[in-house]
């Protein structure tokens, strides 16, 4: 509905409606060598056999001999020998390599690979544990450098949950402070890497999450809904939040929503009648209006507990302009500077009601034209049933002195409702 209303400058104001339809490690070892053996051969002595000299691979040998003799009855002989041996080799052998880290609990002999220590194996919501990552070579010794490692976890990962800072104890060994801030999870990872080469270490805690104690109401994006089938705005988006102890956020919990009235129709949009709580406790749902003005709640009840919050009023009513519910008026009423004078100023008022008197939805713009004379500002919003505008003067100025406003918006036409079911039938 196109409700309008003009005025002249003079005082006489006349009303037009028209109504349109609305609406990870690799471990290298090298070791290199070589041994030489040095070997000398010995050699003499009449008849004696030759004599030779040997040695390994990488070396040499040379060696000779001879015998001389003659006999007679006296009888003389000699013997004369020489040998001679000599050998040479070479070998060299790499720098140790650099230490191989691992990463775990424990110290010495009783050091744990790939575990970490942990104070708690069960965390309820909002309690600590004191997580520890020790760092050894590989005889089990600290290590002589200096190590980074970084822990994550699957809560944390979900916000659920939140780790202190980490700190040295002694070099190698690492301290940290693990918080449970409402994960609800059986089996958490908790994992340390160790940044030189990758290695990990792991450990499970049972993360409780925290009782339901609350169900509040948090917000809903509209506050008033007009009614179901004549335009305008038929529903709104409502938004619970589940808390536990100091308001912590109660993930994953099964929300049931239902209105407290069954008068005038609302009802929760199909598919939304239930929820789950988010990662911030939060669960929403959707509410359409119905045929009968006034205020509805929302219930929303959280399944496990049963406990329940609600929301704040939902008013109900058609949330637009009625034809004769729609007032203009201005100040001053006789600008006699305007016929002469430019930006001379007159403010335009609208007062707007519904069909039950009550104000539209807040934001309805209300558009302006002054045709014949001056210059007006294009639309307002109605706050509150209100808005305002200015006219000032300016040319062309008509002959008679009169400018006309014309101010309109979307609407109803008025009707009287017989039968009280305010929505217009064939028994209006």
């Amino acid at each position: 509905m196109y409700a309008s209303r003009t005025c002249s400058v003079n005082g006489f104001c006349t009303s037009l409606f028209n109504h349109p339809r609305i609406l990870a490690s690799t471990i290298n070892f090298a070791v290199t060598g070589a041994l030489v053996l040095l070997l000398t051969a010995c050699g003499g002595g009449g008849g004696s056999s030759p004599g030779f000299g040997s040695a390994p691979a990488g070396s040499t040998s040379s060696g000779s001999g001879s015998t001389t003799g003659s006999g007679s009855t006296t009888g003389s002989g000699s013997t004369t020998g020489s040998g001679s041996t000599s050998g040479s080799g070479s070998g060299s052998t790499t720098a140790p390599t650099a230490p191989v880290y691992s990463i775990g609990s424990g110290s010495g002999s009783g050091f744990k690979d790939g575990v970490i220590d942990t104070s708690k194996t069960t965390l309820d919501s909002g309690d600590t544990a004191t997580l520890r990552a020790n760092i050894v070579d590989q005889i089990n010794n600290p290590p002589t450098a200096d190590l980074v490692v970084n822990f994550s976890s699957t809560c944390t990962s979900a916000g659920l949950a939140s780790f202190g800072a980490v700190t040295q104890v002694t070099r190698g060994l690492f301290s940290v402070d693990y918080t449970n801030k409402g994960c609800d999870n059986a089996a958490d990872v908790v994992t340390v890497v160790l940044n030189q080469n990758g290695h990990i270490a792991t450990v499970k805690i049972k993360m409780v999450g925290p009782q339901v104690l609350a169900v509040n109401f948090v917000s809903a994006t509209l506050n008033q809904l007009a009614l179901a089938g004549i335009g305008g705005n038929e529903s709104s988006e409502l938004t619970f939040k589940v808390a536990g102890p100091q308001g912590v956020p109660v993930v994953g919990k099964q929300v049931d929503f239902t209105i407290n009235t069954q008068v005038g129709g609302a009802t929760i949009l199909k598919g939304r009648e239930t929820g789950v709580t988010d990662q911030a406790g939060l669960v929403r749902t959707v509410i359409n209006s119905g045929t009968i003005a006034g205020p509805v709640n929302v219930k929303a009840i959280e399944r496990s507990t049963g406990r329940q919050g609600i929301s704040s009023d939902i008013v109900i009513s058609t949330g637009v302009p009625d034809s004769v519910r729609f007032s203009l008026s201005y100040t001053p009423q006789n600008p006699g500077l305007a016929a002469s004078t430019d930006l001379v100023e007159v403010s335009l008022t609208i007062i707007a009601s519904d069909i039950f008197g009550n104000n539209p939805t807040d934001g309805t713009r209300v558009s302006f034209v002054s045709p014949e004379s001056g210059n007006v500002e294009s639309s307002c919003l109605l706050v509150n049933g209100v808005c305002t505008v200015k006219w000032r003067s300016t040319a062309p100025r008509p002959l008679d002195m009169r400018a006309t406003i014309l101010a309109y918006t979307s609407g109803a036409e008025h009707f009287t409702d017989n039968n009280g079911n305010s929505v217009y039938d064939s028994s209006d």
